[in-house]
């Protein structure tokens, strides 16, 4: 038994430092996949928060500055979209909004919070009219359909 003043054992194996190396840089990598996988967790989290916000902030700027399709505003698009979605066969009619464009020609579907949207550029809607009830039955079924094939998911 070795006294506390005397020198330590010689090595018990020939090679235990080249194993003893190989063990610390193995740790070293291992520490840095964990520190690089948990701030990438963090980092992901982050931004899918930002992204839910930020489509929350942009449907919340919808629904305050465009007009809700009902049965009162905008009947004949209303039952154009109820006739068309039942066509289709989507089960829950999505909320449908016109918004002012500013001379863009655009209509999108999209979903937040398990509620599907489509809005309609007002652009869109006027030419539409202009060309009748066909291209805007177009429109408006090509948006459904985005919903229906679950393309917004």
């Amino acid at each position: 038994m070795p006294t506390p003043s005397s020198p330590p054992p010689p090595l018990v194996y020939p090679r235990e430092t080249v194993y003893f190396v190989l063990a610390i840089i193995a740790s070293i990598f291992t520490y840095f996949l964990l520190f690089i996988s948990i701030a990438g967790i963090i980092i992901a989290a982050g931004l899918i928060l930002i992204g839910f916000m930020a489509h929350g902030i942009f449907m919340g700027t919808i629904r305050s500055n465009a007009i809700r399709v009902s049965e009162k505003q905008f009947p004949e698009i209303d039952a154009l979209t109820k006739k068309l979605s039942n066509a289709i066969g989507l089960k829950k009619l999505p909320d449908v909004y016109i918004l002012e464009s500013g001379g863009f020609l655009n209509a999108f579907a999209t979903r937040f919070l398990r509620r599907n949207f489509v809005v309609l550029y007002s652009e869109v809607v006027e030419l539409a009219y202009e060309e009748g009830k066909e291209a805007l039955a177009f429109v408006i079924a090509h948006e459904l359909a985005h919903l229906k094939c679950r393309h917004i998911l």
